[in-house]
């Protein structure tokens, strides 16, 4: 039998169009690290909300998600593109700290920009209106590259937990998360200075 990480390799080689549950901390670290690395161009991720209980096992350094290196596979990602690709990231104000301070994913992702001189590739908003980021009055996260067949998905369920799901075959889906990000990039989002 196959363990996560081998089925998520085998579904991410072969873009099997079949959700994978990655409702726990471990799971979903492995698939996040997949999905960053599918990532040509451009990655785009939505932080709708910050369950401790969640994100704390796989990110315990910090307050928001963030890992023991949180920014690991956006480094990786900028230095396979060799400096070009962009991170666009949509965040609820609240989650948007003092930009200089460095215990959430936002602060730590922008020192990094600042040190390689790469600001002009990460891309941050804030929604203007929290609570129109939710399905069924339930806050959702996600994460896809711009150009792939793949994504992460989790929101909180009714139990306060979270739920989490990714897919690695599922164009539409993809697709979906796409036109979703972009509407409220375009109708419900400040863009952020970093100066």
């Amino acid at each position: 039998m196959l363990d996560f990480e081998e089925l998520t390799a085998k579904y991410d080689k072969s873009k099997t169009n079949l959700p994978i549950l990655s409702g726990s901390p471990g799971n979903a670290e492995i698939v996040f690290d997949r999905i960053v690395k599918q990532a040509n161009d451009s990655l785009s991720l939505f932080f709708g909300f910050y369950d401790k209980n969640f994100y704390s096992p796989i990110y315990p350094d910090t307050e928001i998600c963030s890992a023991p290196n949180p920014i690991k596979p956006f480094i990786d990602f900028i230095e396979r593109t060799g400096g070009e690709g962009v991170v666009n990231v949509i965040s609820l104000s609240k989650y948007i700290p003092d930009l200089k301070d460095e215990k959430g994913i936002i602060g730590k992702l922008l020192s990094y920009y600042e040190k390689y001189g790469l600001e002009s590739h990460l891309n941050l908003y804030k929604m203007l209106e929290d609570k129109k980021f939710e399905i069924d009055g339930n806050p959702i996260n996600f994460l896809f590259p711009e150009e792939g067949m793949s994504y992460w998905f989790s929101t909180k369920n009714n139990r306060n937990n979270t739920d989490a799901v990714a897919n690695f075959g599922d164009p539409k889906g993809n697709k979906k998360l796409r036109e979703i990000f972009d509407y409220h990039m375009n109708a419900n989002t400040q863009k952020v200075s970093l100066a």
